[in-house]
């Protein structure tokens, strides 16, 4: 039953138990479904450029405007922003770095560190 000045609405009940939901749940569920669905605006874009631009992450770009990370991944693709290389190409200085450290036992996060690499790459590359 619905009160307009209760604090809960029961949805869909069944025969052993009743499901609430408070307003207050409902009125931010509803925020962020229109979020979701309203268009980009030129300002959302703009943020959107500048910080990628300036190699902010996803996730601080999407707090930014108010956006999931999917949304913001989705809308850079959409507009002419180039992707991010996923890393920088590998030296032959740091090649030789990197076997000389692996064939000396030298832990995985200390090359990293020495290269200025994620682990994962080091890993990855070894």
């Amino acid at each position: 039953m619905a009160s307009l000045h209760g604090a809960q609405l029961r949805v869909f009940p069944q025969p052993n138990s009743v499901k609430t939901i408070s307003r207050t749940g409902q009125a931010k569920q509803r925020a962020s479904y229109k979020a979701m669905a309203a268009r980009w605006s030129a300002e959302e874009d703009r943020i959107l450029r500048r910080l990628y631009a300036k190699q902010r992450p996803i996730q601080e770009i999407a707090a930014r405007v108010g956006r999931s990370s999917n949304a913001v991944a989705a809308r850079r693709s959409s507009l002419p922003i180039a992707a991010r290389p996923r890393s920088r190409p590998w030296s032959a200085q740091e090649e030789t770095l990197l076997h000389v450290a692996i064939v000396g036992g030298v832990p995985v996060s200390a090359i990293a560190a020495r290269l200025d690499r994620s682990r994962n790459q080091v890993r990855a590359r070894d």
